[in-house]
């Protein structure tokens, strides 16, 4: 039997605090899940130098995290949540899109030809199937009807960030599936 050709795509679910990766295994002839590898870092328990702004040590811990993914999985796509104002939060926006931005950096400077894809909050609780106020619980509630997802992942022991992590990569994979395939990648 033919080993099957897979490739990974990587997913972040961006905050200052703690942020959500995702990396999905699949198969490049069917497009279908192998693998899935959830983690949370965790930017807020660290132990920083004191010399340093707080915010400044937890974005050059994440840089250090980052890469230390991306050369690991080597992906060949990087899916991210685009940046929102959050009504509740609006000061949250600067260090959110700084996140994305060193997030993106990473990619490019690892991989100059990575594909890196954004997609708005509300997009990803659709292809999903929540609703557009979803919350963490319901997030949670519609990636465990994703049977080809579930499969390949502990519930029990992923955390909120993961969750999203998980959902963004989703919508990744419907998007290859009905658009394009792997052609980009070519």
């Amino acid at each position: 039997m033919a080993k099957k050709e897979t490739i990974n795509i990587m997913a972040i679910d961006p905050s200052s605090n703690a942020l959500g990766i995702c990396v999905y295994k699949i198969d490049v002839a069917s497009l279908e899940i192998v693998s899935i590898f959830s983690r949370t870092i965790n930017l807020k328990l660290k132990n920083y130098d004191e010399d340093r702004d707080n915010v400044l040590s937890r974005f050059i811990e994440l840089e250090r995290e980052l890469k230390a993914y991306m050369k690991h999985f080597d992906p060949r796509m990087l899916s991210i949540e685009t940046g929102f104002i959050n009504k509740l939060r609006p000061a949250a926006y600067g260090p959110l899109s700084q996140c994305i931005m060193i997030a993106k950096m990473c990619a490019t400077n690892y991989n100059p030809l990575i594909h890196i894809n954004g997609f708005p909050p509300s997009i990803i609780k659709k292809a999903i199937g929540a609703s557009f106020k979803a919350d963490k619980d319901e997030v949670l509630e519609q990636v465990l009807k994703i049977k080809e997802v579930v499969k390949h992942v502990d519930p029990r022991i992923v955390s909120d960030h993961e969750v999203d992590a998980i959902a963004i990569n989703y919508v990744q994979i419907k998007y290859l599936r009905n658009n394009e395939g792997l052609l980009c990648l070519i």
